[in-house]
């Protein structure tokens, strides 16, 4: 009898683990199709963003015209703001600076647009319940931007004190300000709008200098512009962080990393000779519920230095044949890496060129770049499929196994001649074949870098302006700087209200970080393109 017992409650058992494991296979479908969806809104948004971009070209071009003139070309140096940033002192006491000469030929008052004054809190002592009196006013100056227009606006800041008991209580009441740029003319939507010129549409600061020399007949040098620059970049360090972060722990667990050169005008002694510096490009991928861009500046191509927060990461990094990222998977074992196919494709194109076009079909080449072409050509069908990671996996072991059998035949099984062009090109294929083959087993995957190499693309692009970064420092703010518009841009926000809102609200205690971030929920209702009006 309890044989018998044992028995039906084995079976029981046998069929609640059964039942248990179609729960969890069930459960996986699903989440796998959430992130197909994820990553077709994520195409969907990224094709609607280049859209935006073409037909924001004449609204760009026409905002760029009032900086430059037509017969006027670019200056070439980033560095009206970097080449004046020193490398910030940790023991430089924080203060602002009172009597400043700076704007002492400049008339405000002619400017001013509206006054405010700032009262205290208390209306009433709050000792005796008498009426407070005014016993002194400090006035300043800020310089606010509304659309279309930079304004001047006169602050008077104001204390009060109780005369029925002063004498007892000796105490001042004024307004405790919480601004991001306290004492300054700079304001939230004047950092906004230099930030957002700078390294959304690209006007190096001697252009907005000028601009606003026109505007307001006032001078606000270049260097000055630089400082507030790098006041914003200290400002945006939360939100950075925290983006650093979230790309960490990114469920897709994948990472594209790229990495182009930055030439530094002005350098330490110790490195006088270094030519080039290097910005490293960190993105998620489509796959991913949060669209982060990264840059980071580093001295050198060591990317021991610029990846240590990627010393614990567990994972799969998408990168090129770069050796660094070699570095990286030694370093932790824990790092998968997917070379980019793409670049291998490259290479047995590019010797296709220099063959007549009659005589292409008869080479190696030109298998090796069909199968190659196959490949790429059934990675586009699933996501014209929309196919969801779990899918994707196995229509690639269906579908590429046997191409990839026949590409490793034409690179390992073929002798080539070492004088002839083709050589060296299998041999990059032959160096990097087992990490070009991560892909087949993960959906998350792609076997290519091409996110981060758009990614790359805007920063390529503006450094054709500047050419050279002026400093360390200047590089590394700019870095993150252009992390938080790239982010936004990503995201489908327009740059100039994100921020405008970020500088007003990132020194609210009530307000937490993650709200602030480019891809929260928030954001994407308050600032995305739609419904800031932006084309």
């Amino acid at each position: 009898m309890q044989i018998e017992e044992a028995l039906i409650i084995i079976e029981k058992l046998k069929s609640e683990l059964i039942e248990t494991q179609k729960e969890s296979a069930r459960k996986d479908f699903v989440i796998a199709t959430q992130r197909a969806l994820i990553k077709s809104l994520n195409l969907k948004i990224n094709e609607e963003i280049k859209e935006n971009e073409l037909l924001n070209e004449k609204k760009r071009i026409s905002e760029i015209s009032k900086f430059v003139q037509k017969n006027e070309l670019l200056d070439n140096i980033i560095n009206e703001p970097e080449a004046i940033i020193k490398e910030s002192k940790p023991n430089k006491k924080r203060g602002i600076k009172r009597c400043s000469k700076k704007y002492k030929n400049y008339n405000f008052a002619q400017q001013v647009t509206k006054t405010i004054y700032e009262e205290p809190e208390e209306e009433k002592c709050p000792i005796c319940g008498a009426e407070l009196t005014t016993v002194t006013e400090k006035t300043r100056y800020e310089v606010r931007y509304v659309p279309a227009k930079l304004e001047v606006v006169k602050i008077i800041k104001r204390s009060k004190i109780c005369k029925k008991c002063n004498k007892k209580n000796n105490k001042i009441y004024y307004k405790v300000t919480s601004k991001p740029f306290p004492g300054s003319i700079l304001t939230p939507s004047f950092a906004a709008w230099i930030i957002d010129h700078k390294y959304y549409l690209g006007i190096p600061f001697n252009k907005l200098e000028q601009y606003i020399k026109d505007s307001l007949n006032i001078e606000i040098s270049k260097q000055s512009l630089a400082t507030y620059a790098a006041k914003c970049s200290a400002l945006l360090e939360p939100i950075f962080n925290q983006m650093k972060l979230d790309l960490l722990q990114d469920a897709t667990k994948v990472i594209h990393i790229d990495e182009t050169t930055l030439v530094v005008s002005k350098k330490p002694d110790e490195d006088k000779e270094r030519k080039k510096s290097y910005v490293f490009v960190y993105r998620s991928n489509l796959y991913s519920e949060k669209q982060i861009m990264l840059y980071s500046f580093n001295e050198t191509r060591e990317i021991a230095k610029t990846a240590e927060w990627l010393k614990d990461f567990d994972g799969t990094i998408v990168c090129d044949d770069y050796s660094g990222y070699n570095t990286l998977k030694k370093k932790n074992n824990k790092i998968k890496l997917q070379k980019c196919m793409a670049h291998a494709r490259r290479k047995f194109a590019d010797i296709l060129k220099t063959v007549r076009q009659k005589d292409r079909k008869d080479t190696k080449s030109y298998e090796i770049l069909e199968l190659f072409s196959q490949i790429f050509n059934l990675e586009s069908q699933y996501k014209k499929d929309e196919l969801n990671p779990i899918s994707i996996v196995q229509r690639r072991k269906k579908d590429q196994i046997p191409i990839k059998s026949k590409l490793e035949n034409l690179i390992f099984d073929v002798s080539y001649n070492p004088n002839s062009a083709i050589y060296d090109a299998v041999n990059y294929v032959k160096d990097n074949w087992d990490d070009m083959r991560t892909y087949l087993d993960n959906g998350f995957v792609e076997p290519s870098n091409n996110p981060a190499e758009r990614a790359v693309k805007p920063f390529v692009v503006q450094r054709k302006n500047f050419q050279t970064s002026g400093s360390y420092a200047g590089a590394r703010y700019t870095a993150k700087i252009f992390s938080i518009i790239q982010t936004a841009r990503a995201n489908n926000l327009n740059t100039y209200q994100y921020l405008n809102y970020i500088f007003e609200n990132i020194n609210n205690p009530n307000i937490k970080i993650e709200s602030l971030l480019p891809y929260s929920d928030k954001m994407s209702e308050k600032f995305s393109n739609k419904a800031c009006g932006r084309i």
